[in-house]
């Protein structure tokens, strides 16, 4: 007996990867391929709209690196990026930090959170217990070290001018404490 010939069509299978997962997933298949290959492959760019392309031109800080500038055909010159060094590394550590996790949804807004907040000073007693902890206390800051108009330092340059000023006077009416070490054999 004959087989009949299948006629039921295969389900097609759905990808589970979006333009939106495939770029924040850890598990996305970026975080595991050579992107400078990828990125450098004509396909790349001749599947970007036109919008995409400009903006994407528009982020090179060099002309040098764009065939055809200021034109609507321009374009990236892969030649030089494929021997760009920092172009590697920027593909490289993109994939890694995919792969760790790092451009998730969740995880940038947490770490968005903790910058704001180191920013505002947050930790900044429990960094100081830490350093004290495994170095010592902290030495005091110097005139040097004091920085204008940042939110540790409060005063405007007039106070600091002023600081300097009492600095120098101070200094100045103190008798030195080694007369004569620079001054000329006989005198």
């Amino acid at each position: 007996m004959a087989r009949g010939k299948r006629t039921a069509t295969a389900k097609k299978r759905r990808s589970r990867w979006n333009s939106e997962n495939i770029l924040s997933n850890a598990k996305s298949p970026l975080a595991s391929c050579d992107l400078r290959t990828v990125l450098s492959h004509p396909l790349a760019w001749s599947s970007l709209t036109t919008e995409d392309r400009r903006e994407i031109i528009s982020l090179f800080p060099d002309k040098a690196q764009i065939l055809e500038a200021d034109t609507d055909s321009a374009r990236p010159n892969f030649d030089i990026l494929m021997s760009d060094d920092g172009f590697r590394a920027d593909c490289a550590a993109y994939v890694a930090n995919l792969a760790h996790g790092r451009h998730d949804p969740v995880w940038l807004a947490e770490a968005w959170t903790a910058h704001e907040r180191r920013k505002a000073g947050d930790f900044d007693a429990f960094l100081k217990e830490r350093f004290e902890e495994e170095w010592g206390p902290l030495p005091e800051p110097t005139l040097d070290e004091i920085h204008v108009g940042g939110s540790d330092a409060q005063q405007t340059v007039d106070e600091m001018d002023d600081i300097v000023l009492d600095e120098i006077v101070v200094a100045e009416s103190d008798p030195p404490e080694h007369e004569g070490l620079m001054s000329p054999q006989g005198s």
